[in-house]
């Protein structure tokens, strides 16, 4: 009656997956810190772009591992309600229990047995797209820290190039290496955080969370077909 699965995701895999790649980026972070890089960004950053995309980062990576958390428990839900099946316990013990949890994936077996089965397909679906319902704002915001990234490029080689076309008395020319190098630090910076900080969430979304999303799919229909009423 049971099936194989590629992976046995259960007791939070998956979530301390992502835990144990996020401690290593936030290491890497504090080393960098320690090394006075960060401190050197927020000298140069007076228009508080890498600010702006530092926090949305984080933001979004909060997000993203709170979203972690629940397709996690959502796949220890259906994962441990297959193997209770399979022990053989009692099975209107184990649908109360199941009832119990409250979650999507057991709201989607207890329907799934009752769907016509050319109603079956559409249902998988729906379920999808409820599972899936927020990657594409996390993939938006990726997208955004790419896009503030290179938005601070563009302003910083403007206040150079302000600067250059500025300069007509040479006496005045350290004060322009000064100010030219403040321009081309903040076109820098921002683009070196806007992309460190799209590349991490990349990773979390498409590692960690898009797999898991498929995973629960591909069991909750496994479930729900192996364990009819």
């Amino acid at each position: 009656m049971s099936t194989s699965t590629r992976s046995d995701n259960t007791n939070f895999v998956m979530f301390l997956r992502a835990i144990a790649f996020n401690i290593m980026c936030v290491a890497l972070v504090f080393w960098i810190y320690q090394e006075g890089r960060i401190d050197a960004i927020l000298k140069f950053d007076t228009l508080y772009i890498s600010r702006i995309i530092a926090g949305l980062g984080i933001l979004g990576l909060c997000t993203i591992v709170v979203r972690i958390f629940q397709i996690s428990r959502e796949l220890n839900v259906v994962k441990k309600y297959r193997k209770l099946m399979d022990s053989g316990r009692n099975k209107e013990a184990t649908d109360k229990w199941l009832r119990f949890t409250n979650s999507r994936v057991a709201e989607f077996i207890q329907n799934y047995r009752r769907v016509l089965p050319e109603d079956k397909s559409v249902f998988v679906g729906n379920f999808q797209m409820t599972i899936a319902s927020k990657l594409s704002i996390f993939g938006s915001m990726t997208e955004w820290l790419t896009v503030l990234g290179l938005l601070g490029t563009v302003v910083g080689f403007r206040i150079a190039l302000e600067v250059m076309t500025g300069l007509k008395d040479i006496s005045l020319l350290v004060v322009f290496v000064q100010n030219i190098s403040g321009g081309l630090m903040i076109a820098i910076d921002t683009t070196i955080v806007g992309i460190c900080a799209a590349l991490w969430l990349d990773i979390n979304l498409k590692w960690v969370l898009r797999p898991g999303m498929v995973q629960l799919v591909s069991e909750a229909v496994n479930a729900g077909v192996l364990y009819r009423e």
